[in-house]
Parts: structure tokens; C-alpha cells; sequence
């Protein structure tokens, strides 16, 4: 008789239970991850600079803005002052930090914030990643997303 040997690695959420042989199809139900509830923030932003100096508001009512320039310049850090000042005047629910230097990057992390908003784990980081674009896209509460440090704004097709 030939020995069985069941492994278990990593984490493992609830009860493990391990069999010989098994007959037919294997059916795991897990309870729903719990959803946050907002306002929340996802990611890390870098520290503000102790060099910063504060801009005026530039006005206007825009959805989207894009900063671009040379590296060192101070895109960061000016994203991040708009993005700390909407958190504290409490104009956002969602403040969303992503550091974008690749496309799997971005997409595991929008992956991640969709499970952490819905509930619901995709095995698919692509999935992941629509379903947070379609929850954005029909929630009613305000949010924020800097996709911080992009390489190849390539990447970010179809992912906006």
C-alpha cells in the first residue's frame, strides 16, 4: 500500500481538514472576506518632505490630473500634499496611494483594494483589477487614486 502524504504551507483561514482519497469533486466554502468600511486608505505614501512648501489650490472642478515631468521635481511630493490635504479637510472616503512602476504591480494592487472594498477574492488579478474600475465607477462615495512613479503609461491601459 502506497503511503499518503497531505502537505498544508502558508496561511490558512479556518479549519484544515485532510483525506486519503477522495471520490469525487472537492467544494471549499469560505465565509466572505469582511468588507472595510470608509473612509479608508489603501497603500503607503512616501513621507512628505521637510522641504515642501504647500501650493495654492490650482482651482477648477477636474475629475483627472496628470502630473508629468522629470524625475525629481516634485510630482510626488505636490501629489501627496493634494492627497493629505482632501484625507484632513475630509473631501475623500477612499484615498488610494499605488506605486506604478509596472502593470502586474498595478494590478495586484487593484486587485487587492477591490477584495478589500467588495468582499469578494478573484483568483484573476485582472478580474481583481476590473471589478475595482466597476466599483468606482458606480459608487457614490468620493475618492482619490495616485498612481504614483509610472513607468509606461502603456501600462495603464485599460486600467483607467
Amino acid at each position: 500500500m502506497d503511503r499518503v502524504r497531505n502537505t498544508v504551507t502558508g496561511d490558512v483561514p479556518g479549519t484544515v481538514v485532510m483525506a486519503g482519497t477522495i471520490q469525487d469533486g472537492v467544494h471549499l466554502h469560505l465565509p466572505a472576506r469582511p468588507v472595510v468600511s470608509l473612509p479608508y486608505r489603501y497603500g503607503t505614501p512616501p513621507p512628505r518632505a521637510g522641504s515642501f512648501q504647500h501650493r495654492t489650490s490650482l482651482g477648477g472642478t477636474a475629475s483627472t490630473r496628470v502630473l508629468s515631468g522629470l524625475g525629481g521635481v516634485g510630482k510626488t511630493q505636490l501629489a501627496l500634499d493634494h492627497a493629505e490635504t482632501s484625507w484632513a479637510a475630509r473631501e475623500v472616503d477612499l484615498l488610494v496611494w499605488i506605486t506604478a512602476t509596472s502593470r502586474d504591480g498595478i494590478v495586484a494592487d487593484y486587485a487587492r483594494l477591490a477584495t478589500d472594498l467588495t468582499g469578494v477574492e478573484d483568483a484573476d488579478p485582472e478580474r481583481g483589477a476590473q471589478r475595482l474600475l466597476a466599483w468606482l465607477a458606480a459608487t457614490d462615495r468620493r475618492w482619490l487614486l495616485v498612481l504614483d512613479d509610472v513607468q509606461a503609461p502603456p501600462d495603464l491601459r485599460g486600467l483607467w
